[in-house]
């Protein structure tokens, strides 16, 4: 397997404005199999084959790269042209029913800042709802065929009260269309006990999306990249595809009017500063993303933090491709507990962790007496 260093000089040459830089790249370092793999797994493959189709550059591959790559290609295109008609039903019967929707991430980046939905890979479709309206997009979508898959094992009455999400399933044969429903955008325990996020501001500042003559949203650029950043840093402790910060690399390159002022003064409100500081950090040092010195600076962390992040290396977990079996480790805990902004949210956290309060307990599992509130602590 290659190094992490070599993977980090394709990662830079893939997203240069100069072509020339991929072009000798790939003279020098021509890529095999294994590296086709690798970058499937990433999930790199795609936007790759967009560029090289785009400066008709395949010659610098072996044909047998060429062949897999293709193969994965028009995989993933059969799979795309069944998941934009399902995106459109969808969005048909929640407009229907008068449910404004906001998409997330890869469905909302896809159409957005991606030359071609195509380049993107979707697993899923995020839609974001207001007021947890969860019964009534369950009821719209039922007609479509989907049903609740409920990945997360979480009572309704949980979501209802305090947020989360919905998972909704329909079998299309060999291929399973997931709808992730959720309100609000930014939800779970770490958010709900150490963060002020300002949802309704988020809400009232999106942007409208036409998805074939269907009326939707997308967040603002601001707003978009505080939540990828959150993702990348929270659910999944950095231990997550390249593809997740090549979605923030494409947002602010497609974003010139982006504000970075705003984006610091949310972070430091919304108790994100060390969460926004730490991924910018990374995705600079991944993808030579043009983040500004002075906010970057704004944004560091204390030196003991920096360097227990030293410590972890995120770069270097992302190249070599570590992206499995992390999230319920200690580190997981580590991770969550060195993005807090201030100190005394870490014995908040850890008391949450380790002493859940009664209205968690009695929503998480219907404990509604004093025995019952014990024993589930």
């Amino acid at each position: 397997m290659r190094a992490p260093s070599d993977w980090l000089s394709f990662l830079h040459a893939l997203v240069d404005d100069d072509p020339h830089l991929l072009t000798r790249w790939l003279a020098k370092s021509p890529l095999d199999v294994a590296d086709i793999q690798w970058l499937w797994r990433q999930r790199l493959a795609l936007y790759l084959y967009h560029l090289l189709h785009e400066r008709d550059q395949f010659g610098l591959l072996s044909a047998e790269v060429v062949a897999l790559l293709r193969k994965g290609y028009q995989s993933i295109a059969i799979r795309d042209v069944v998941q934009h008609a399902e995106t459109s039903q969808v969005l048909e019967a929640l407009n229907l029913v008068q449910i404004d929707t906001v998409l997330l991430k890869g469905a909302a980046l896809a159409n957005t800042v991606y030359p071609t939905a195509r380049c993107r890979f979707r697993s899923d479709l995020d839609i974001w709802i207001q007021d947890c309206r969860f019964d009534e997009v369950v009821e719209a979508l039922a007609p479509l065929g989907y049903t609740v898959g409920d990945k997360m094992g979480r009572p309704w009455a949980m979501r209802n009260h305090l947020g989360g999400e919905v998972e909704l399933v329909k079998s299309l044969g060999t291929i399973a269309h997931v709808v992730d429903v959720q309100s609000p955008a930014f939800h779970g325990e770490w958010v709900r006990n150490l963060t002020q996020i300002d949802h309704d501001g988020i809400w009232a500042r999106r942007r409208p999306l036409t998805i074939d003559a269907q009326p939707t949203a997308a967040m603002a650029a601001e707003d978009a990249l505080i939540h990828l950043a959150l993702h990348a840093a929270i659910n999944h402790q950095f231990a997550i595809w390249l593809e997740a910060f090549l979605d923030m690399h494409l947002l602010i390159k497609r974003t010139p009017q982006l504000d970075w002022q705003a984006i610091a003064q949310r972070g430091e409100t919304w108790g994100l500063k060390s969460v926004l500081g730490s991924v910018l950090h990374v995705l600079s040092t991944l993808y030579g993303t043009p983040v500004p010195a002075a906010l970057l600076e704004r944004l560091a962390a204390s030196a003991t933090r920096q360097r227990f992040f030293a410590l972890l290396d995120p770069p270097s977990w992302l190249l070599r491709n570590r992206t499995h079996g992390a999230k319920y480790s200690h580190r997981r805990f580590l991770i969550q507990l060195a993005l807090i902004d201030r100190p005394r949210d870490g014995i908040r956290l850890m008391r949450h962790t380790l002493f859940p309060d009664a209205e968690w307990l009695r929503l998480r599992y219907d404990a509604t007496t004093t025995r019952q509130l014990w024993n589930e602590r």
